[in-house]
């Protein structure tokens, strides 16, 4: 067979070669047809699990680290957000540098240590972009009085207002798992085999929380899970006579509340909470009538003071409940 081929290239006339010109060198650097090119097919984005017609404006699962120290202090150390809307899920993550060293049991719990944060933004330089993505969205947190005091005390020093609805996780699985003691986000881990990627810090533990999200919704029909989440998320109503700005901005802590009646003199008994707005917003239910009574700030307001409430201060058993200062 090569005897063969070798005769046939044999018989091949040669081409005449010019200076300058290469057959065998043209054909192979000719340039070539190229078809008109297609978009590559995108996934199809798959769909969420439930519906977002209850919260039009997306879901904001949100999880904080700090350093310990009060929400009066910038001790915000890291803030993870996952965004659910129509458009998809997003997150986003960026530590924070706070006011104070982070203690070496918290470095130990959380891995994030001073070293990691001393380059972080403080929490004013980023504020507006945090605040853009959990505005209009359902703030979803665990032990959210937690993350959501912390976020909302470090938007007033930066000069903004974040009063978003606020859905507790702890209480959600309390209400849907009443036969279970304990929901804390490792007893929901082990529950309902979610994935941990990165626990105690800030993003890991806001996945969590959304896979926690996706997994109720595959256990217990929509109709439930809306009544129960509606329950939640709704505020109690209040009396004409209050304004609702006001109550808002009772703080999220510890502290001694007062109750006045309508005519002035003594107030009531003295109590004490863990957090001055929830007596505030049942007291005037026992009876006040007077459109002008509204709460006020008070000099006695404080947050080292004890939370321990008498139960002769109960303010939905006082004759005084016109009025609540904090």
């Amino acid at each position: 067979r090569r005897t063969r081929a070798s005769a046939r290239l044999a018989q091949r006339p040669s081409p005449a070669w010019e200076p300058g010109h290469a057959p065998a060198l043209e054909a192979r650097t000719r340039p070539l047809r190229r078809q008109p090119s297609r978009p590559l097919a995108q996934p199809a984005r798959k769909p969420l699990p439930f519906s977002l017609h209850s919260f039009p404006g997306g879901l904001a699962f949100v999880d904080i680290e700090t350093t310990g120290g009060p929400a009066q202090r910038e001790s915000i150390t890291e803030v993870g957000i996952v965004q659910v809307d129509e458009d998809g899920v997003r997150e986003w993550s960026t530590l924070v540098r706070p006011e104070s060293r982070i203690p070496d049991y918290i470095q130990r719990l959380t891995g994030i240590d001073d070293a990691m944060v001393a380059d972080a933004p403080r929490f004013a330089d980023i504020a507006d972009e945090i605040f853009d993505r959990l505005d209009g969205r359902l703030f979803v947190a665990h032990n959210a009085r937690f993350d959501h005091g912390h976020l909302r005390a470090a938007f007033r020093r930066a000069g903004l207002d974040m009063r978003p609805q606020v859905l507790c996780t702890v209480k959600l699985s309390r209400r849907l798992f009443p036969d279970h003691r304990r929901h804390g986000l490792d007893h929901l881990i082990e529950r309902h085999g979610l994935v941990v990627a990165d626990r105690h810090r800030a993003l890991g533990d806001a996945q969590l929380l959304w896979q926690f999200w996706q997994k109720i919704h595959e256990r217990f029909p929509p109709g439930q899970l809306s009544e129960v989440m509606r329950e939640l998320v709704g505020h109690p109503s209040l009396p004409p006579h209050l304004d609702p700005e006001q109550i808002a901005d009772l703080p999220d802590a510890p502290g001694v509340y007062l109750f006045y009646g309508e005519r002035g003199g003594d107030p009531a008994p003295a109590g004490g909470s863990d957090d001055a707005d929830g007596p505030a917003r049942a007291a005037p239910d026992a009876g006040a009538s007077s459109p002008s009574a509204s709460p006020s700030a008070s000099p006695f307001a404080s947050p080292s003071a004890s939370p321990s409430a008498s139960p002769s201060a109960s303010p939905s058993a006082s004759p005084f409940a016109g009025r609540a200062r904090t």
